[in-house]
């Protein structure tokens, strides 16, 4: 039945209607060739690079931003040895105005170097990946990760973060890897506080804000 419906379809083009309209269409456009499929493939291609472009750019600047930074805020439990330069207290994470939104900056720069390994954008990114993602530097992060950050990131910043671990292990180049063995322990404390957290719970939250127990769920 299929078959003898498209056959039909291709000798009535003009009169088809409803759901037969698919039918005449695909077929009109192989009829006009590909030219009108490249040319508009083009467009996406350039729509793509203009708008990658856009999220490196953003990405890069906001990661690499350290003031303003909400550590200048009557912080409860800030450490002691911040004296104006977050990157003393975060030397991965310091960018952005908090914690989290540098965490998902950064998982944003790994998804799109993932995408677009070969953009004009890629060596400056993989640049600030290699010189935060040591182990020194998240040595220094789990400090804080299970210090004064469970006031404020339980559980959407933390969630955050296993999002970009998630997207490292599946990072198959060198960098990659090399990410992945920095962030072991501090990955680790971050899900035994988040499952404590969960497990301490006697119903969900549902606030809506950052401590919305369905981000524990991300």
């Amino acid at each position: 039945f299929f078959f003898f419906k498209q056959k039909t379809a291709y000798e009535i083009l003009s009169g088809l209607v409803g759901s037969e309209m698919c039918i005449r269409d695909r077929y009109q456009r192989r009829v006009h060739g590909d030219s009108q499929i490249m040319e508009a493939k083009m467009k996406e291609k350039l729509i793509e690079i203009t708008e990658s472009t856009k999220l490196f750019d953003m990405a890069i600047a906001s990661i690499q931003r350290k003031l303003p930074n909400f550590l200048e805020l009557e912080v409860p439990g800030k450490p002691e040895e911040y004296k104006g330069d977050p990157s003393v207290i975060h030397p991965a994470f310091f960018g952005s105005f908090d914690w989290h939104s540098s965490v998902h900056s950064h998982w944003a720069l790994v998804k799109l170097l993932k995408l677009f390994p070969t953009h004009s954008k890629a060596a400056e990114a993989l640049e600030i990946l290699r010189c935060h993602f040591t182990e020194e530097n998240m040595e220094k992060e789990a400090i804080h990760a299970k210090g004064y950050l469970t006031l404020f990131e339980m559980p959407y910043g933390y969630s955050w973060f296993l999002m970009l671990a998630g997207e490292l292990h599946s990072w198959e180049t060198d960098l990659g890897k090399k990410c992945c063995l920095a962030i072991k322990k501090i990955e680790a404390e971050i899900k035994t506080l988040i499952n404590n957290w969960l497990d301490s719970l006697d119903f969900p939250s549902k606030s809506g804000e950052l401590d919305d127990s369905a981000f524990g769920m991300l």
